[in-house]
C-alpha cells in the first residue's frame, strides 16, 4: 500500500511539471525513480512476505517426546544400560525396579545375547517357544508353546518386559517374593530330586537385591 502511493506521488510530480517525462537530467531522473517505485510495488504485490505464513508453520511443529537424561535410581554397570527397561517394567507391573535388576544380574550379567544350556533367552532368562526349550515337555505339550520366540526374546525391551510379567504373575500367585523366585529360576528337584536347598536360586537373587538397593 505504501509503496503504490509513493510511485503515484512520484508519477503526479513528474507530470505536473512537464506534463510527461522530457529527457532532461532533473526529470529524467524523476520519471526513473516513479518507474523503479512502480517496479518494485508490483513485485511486492505479486511475492507477499512470508512472515504470517511462517509464523503460523512454526506453530505447527510437533516437539517430540526425549527420553530422560538418567534413570530414577542408580543401578551397577552392567545393568545400568537397561535402566529405562528396568523401571518401565517396575511400573507396569508392580515390581520392584531392584529385584528386576537382582534377576538380571544373575540370570544374564547384563548380556542380552545371553542363551543358557537349557535355551532360556536373554537379559532375564526368558524360556521361548523354540530352540532346546521346545524340547520340555509338560503334560499338555510342549512345556512352552506360548512364549514368544527366541527371535523376539533377544530384543531387551520384549524380553525385560516378558521376564516382568512373569515374575510379577508368580510373586502374586505365590503371595511372597522368595517362593515366586523359587518357580521363576531353576528347579533342582528336576535334575537331582535330593536337592539340598530348592531356595538357592531365590536367595542368591535376594542377595543380590539387598547388595544393590538403595540402603
Amino acid at each position: 500500500m505504501t509503496l503504490g502511493i509513493c510511485a503515484v506521488t512520484a508519477i503526479d510530480y513528474a507530470l505536473s511539471r512537464k506534463g510527461i517525462c522530457v529527457f532532461n537530467r532533473k526529470y529524467f531522473a524523476i520519471c526513473g525513480f516513479a518507474v523503479f517505485i512502480i517496479i518494485l510495488a508490483i513485485i511486492v504485490a505479486f511475492n507477499p512476505p512470508q512472515v504470517a505464513s511462517a509464523a503460523a508453520a512454526e506453530s505447527q511443529v510437533i516437539v517430540q517426546p526425549t527420553e530422560p537424561a538418567t534413570c530414577i535410581f542408580q543401578y551397577p554397570e552392567n545393568i545400568e544400560p537397561w535402566c529405562f527397561l528396568i523401571e518401565e517394567a517396575s511400573l507396569k507391573y508392580g515390581v520392584d525396579p531392584f529385584l528386576i535388576g537382582a534377576v538380571m544380574t544373575q540370570e544374564s550379567g547384563g548380556n542380552p545375547e545371553a542363551y543358557s544350556s537349557s535355551g532360556a533367552v536373554g537379559l532375564v532368562q526368558v524360556m521361548p517357544n523354540d530352540g532346546i526349550a521346545a524340547n520340555f515337555i509338560c503334560a499338555n505339550g510342549p512345556c512352552f508353546a506360548d512364549r514368544p520366540s527366541s527371535e523376539e526374546l533377544f530384543d531387551p525391551a520384549i524380553n525385560v518386559n516378558y521376564g516382568t510379567g512373569m515374575l510379577a504373575g508368580l510373586i502374586t500367585k505365590y503371595g511372597d517374593t522368595r517362593e515366586g523366585l523359587l518357580h521363576y529360576g531353576p528347579d533342582c528337584t528336576l535334575t537331582d530330586p535330593d536337592c539340598p536347598d530348592p531356595y538357592f536360586y531365590a536367595d542368591i537373587v535376594l542377595g543380590i537385591y539387598e547388595n544393590i538397593k538403595p540402603q
